[in-house]
């Protein structure tokens, strides 16, 4: 709830407090940050005990057909652990994403993340919003293995874990080898709707969510998500994603060390 309302006050905030595309937040000794200026390994997330784990996020918001990854943005910090990035008006829509983290103990840290979409643009406005992700556990790239659906995600190896809840489910998801899911999605398309759940691997592999929906005049839509990451291997999840506990995390190797291995 604290992120939601975060997240709604850094979107209806006439002046953001600072311009800045890095969002640089910590508690108990973990920390997140993500380059909002860049599309690749912009991300890190760091649970004492466990490994700086580097990945990719990217969002996108397409409306009227046409799709823009959100990129750039004001930061609002609103306390060490909480900050959120105002993009502004996006397509007639103005869109703000804020993230908390939470350190619960050694190796084990919390993050929650909230998208808020408000429609000024005087009318009804249709829109699909995209959450692409590029996470790789371990030294070895083609050593994952994921699962997908409509409630959450779950990327696990030999070394460690990831684990996503929703609190809107998707109205698309799916799981693909690197960067098959990001050209896809760059170039237009959409993802397909889940009724169960989508397995990958194992591969190096990535993932993406989509959540379609209408806007009247001032309507308002939030997408929230939790991620819980901790040190060690976890037994497998078979994505039982409601009422998960403590989840391990990820070791993200940048995009040029993807292609060093794929080339090799």
């Amino acid at each position: 709830m604290r992120t939601l309302l975060i997240a709604t006050a850094a979107l209806l905030a006439a002046v953001p407090s600072a311009d800045a595309a890095l969002v640089s937040i910590s508690d108990n000794g973990a920390s997140f940050t993500w380059n909002t200026d860049a599309t690749d390994n912009n991300a890190s997330f760091f649970a004492p005990g466990s490994n700086n784990m580097q990945f990719a996020e990217v969002w996108m918001l397409e409306v009227g057909g046409v799709r823009q990854a959100l990129t750039g943005g004001t930061l609002s910090v609103n306390a060490p652990n909480s900050a959120s990035v105002n993009f502004g008006n996006v397509l007639g829509l103005n869109v703000a994403i804020s993230s908390t983290i939470t350190g619960l103990a050694p190796g084990v840290a919390s993050q929650s993340i909230s998208a808020v979409l408000l429609n000024t643009s005087g009318g009804p406005l249709s829109y699909s919003l995209y959450r692409y992700f590029d996470y790789d556990l371990g030294p070895d790239l083609n050593a994952n293995s994921g699962e997908i659906n409509a409630a959450g995600f779950s990327v696990t190896s030999a070394y460690n874990a990831i684990t996503g809840v929703l609190s809107t489910p998707a109205n698309g998801a799916d799981l693909g080898p690197y960067d098959d899911l990001l050209d896809h999605l760059n170039n237009g398309g959409n993802l397909t709707p889940v009724n169960g759940t989508i397995s990958f691997g194992p591969g190096d592999l990535t993932g993406a969510f989509q959540w379609n929906g209408t806007l009247g005049n001032g309507g308002l839509a939030v997408f929230s998500s939790v991620h819980t990451t901790a040190a060690g291997v976890p037994e497998p999840s078979s994505l039982a994603l409601l009422g998960l506990g403590a989840v391990p995390m990820v070791l993200k190797r940048r995009r040029r060390a993807k292609a060093e291995q794929a080339e090799a």
